[in-house]
């Protein structure tokens, strides 16, 4: 008898970490979408699979991806766990984090004409990769940037440069990407084009004034150089991708891979007590995870990986409570590494942000600096610590509101492709009762390519309170060369304390506006 209880003793304690009635779900390259998916020898194998039975989860239940793995499609997540059971995506096996893609893999090649091929698609391709390396739309000019000569009567909806002077509508359906301001750049396919005048398909935020740089892409008769593709829509979902290959490359012989899939993992719910972590989310046209809903609390995000988006990692709107997003890593995007809007009681620490927002034009348009790396945007009582930030194109860190805390990040080069900015940043009349502790940050740039007049002056800064921040805490920083500002209060910036900092090396120290 006292065998028998010692036993039950034992398999009790080997479960404990599952709740009673939880289900585990597995999914492997190696499954079938007809298993019951209930265990590692019976796994499903693909997501959409997977989006049939979420709508099933409960409480505590688990969803497991085999590591190695590559999972091509998105997930629909419109389901919560509850306070004491969360919901869990992670991984199981040995290996890499299993990958979660945006993109298929492109075969069958064919040479066009000398250096360009072709391969036919069943899907709409949005960005291609050549061994892991982004391509360029064919654009033009191949580098730098044209100038507007005069703008319209709404520069919102266009501008006049009267040295294009190809035919009637050449330019028709091409994007048109153009620095508006000396903190954004904007873009837009374009509606009409004559006579040199490029009418845009969807208004700008900023007006598109005369003397600031633009460029062309997305254009067939543009691709002329390494590196440069376009995809040709045959109107029927299947259409027809161009590649100049790089390097005299036949892409026969390297991984070639085009973005098919906007998310990595969508919901537009109210969600809640959500866990996912070990997880690559690897290519997505837009964003590696997007969460819209209403009211979303207590989601965790760690040890995740996001590579490859145009617009984002991952991106939280509208209101969210007790998020965290811990540990994880962010590398080539587009756009902003992580965008948290409305955030409350919320962490973001210890993650490594590399190579932001490094091609000028490219991201998703926005109020909110569209080459930053981290933002945390009117939100309240949240922390951001222990992250390490590199090359970025904007904004390091740019956090609005009350009550947050901004401590112990490294940020270095920022500012890189434009300006009006700084390492740690925030502004407004809702950027109140903050601190901005014990960062390292150094290697502030600015960039003023295509700019004009007034604005080509570098203007970056290490710390920046931006006009009408008030009681602000600014210290123990160190902060090092900066091609303008180690420290820069700009208007109307009051009751704020400066006090601790080290500010070295820089084109000036600190400056009250």
């Amino acid at each position: 008898m006292i065998k028998i209880i010692s036993l039950l003793f034992l398999l009790l304690t080997i479960f404990h970490i599952s709740p009673a009635y939880a289900t585990t779900y597995y999914i492997s390259n190696s499954g079938n979408d007809n298993n019951n998916g209930l265990s590692p020898v019976f796994p499903f194998k693909s997501l959409d699979k997977l989006n049939s039975v979420i709508k099933l989860l409960k409480p505590g239940d688990v969803i497991l991806f085999e590591r190695n793995g590559f999972f091509a499609g998105q997930i629909f997540l419109n389901v919560s766990g509850s306070e004491k059971l969360s919901i869990i995506f992670a991984a199981y096996g040995e290996g890499r984090n299993p990958v979660i893609s945006g993109s298929m893999q492109l075969k069958n090649w064919s040479q066009y004409r000398e250096n360009i091929y072709t391969s036919d698609v069943n899907y709409p391709v949005k960005n291609l990769f050549v061994s892991g390396e982004q391509m360029i739309l064919a654009r033009y000019p191949n580098t730098g940037f044209l100038t507007i000569k005069s703008e319209v009567q709404n520069p919102k909806t266009g501008f006049i440069d009267n040295s294009l002077d190809q035919p009637k509508n050449y330019w028709k359906d091409a994007n048109v990407r153009m620095r508006t301001t000396n903190w954004s750049y904007e873009h837009t396919p374009v509606k009409n084009f004559d006579n040199g005048r490029i009418t845009f398909l969807n208004p700008t935020l900023y007006p598109a004034n005369k003397g600031w740089g633009y460029y062309l892409d997305n254009k067939l008769n543009e691709l002329d150089a390494g590196k440069e593709w376009y995809y040709e829509d045959k109107g029927d979902s299947t259409g027809i991708v161009y590649l100049y290959a790089p390097a005299n490359v036949n892409p026969n012989s390297v991984y070639t891979q085009g973005s098919i899939y906007p998310y990595g993992i969508f919901s537009n719910q109210n969600i809640s007590n959500i866990i996912i972590r070990e997880l690559k989310c690897m290519n997505q046209y837009e964003y590696g995870i997007l969460f819209t809903g209403k009211s979303k609390s207590n989601i965790r995000i760690e040890n995740c990986t996001f590579s490859g988006q145009i617009n984002g990692g991952v991106s939280i709107l509208n209101p969210s409570y007790n998020f965290e997003i811990i540990n994880c890593r962010f590398y080539n995007i587009n756009g902003k590494a992580l965008y948290i809007l409305k955030a409350e009681n919320s962490k973001v620490n210890s993650n490594v942000i590399k190579n932001t927002g490094l091609i000028p034009g490219y991201g998703m348009n926005s109020e909110a600096q569209n080459n930053s790396s981290l933002i945390v945007m009117y939100s309240n009582s949240n922390i951001v610590s222990y992250n390490y930030i590199l090359n970025t194109g904007h904004d390091g860190i740019n956090c609005v509101g009350s009550n947050n805390i901004v401590e112990k990040n490294i940020i270095q080069y920022l500012m890189l492709k434009l300006n009006d900015g700084g390492g740690v940043k925030g502004y407004g009349n809702v950027n109140t009762n903050s601190a901005y502790r014990n960062n390292y940050i150094s290697h502030i740039i600015g960039n003023n390519d295509g700019t004009a007049g007034s604005y080509s002056n570098i203007v970056v800064t290490g710390i920046y309170l931006d006009e009408h921040s008030n009681n602000m805490k600014v210290l123990n920083n160190t902060i090092s060369e900066s091609n303008n500002y180690g420290i820069f209060l700009y208007n109307n910036c009051n009751n704020n304390t400066i006090s601790g900092n080290i500010s070295y090396n820089n084109k000036v120290g600190i400056n009250f506006f």
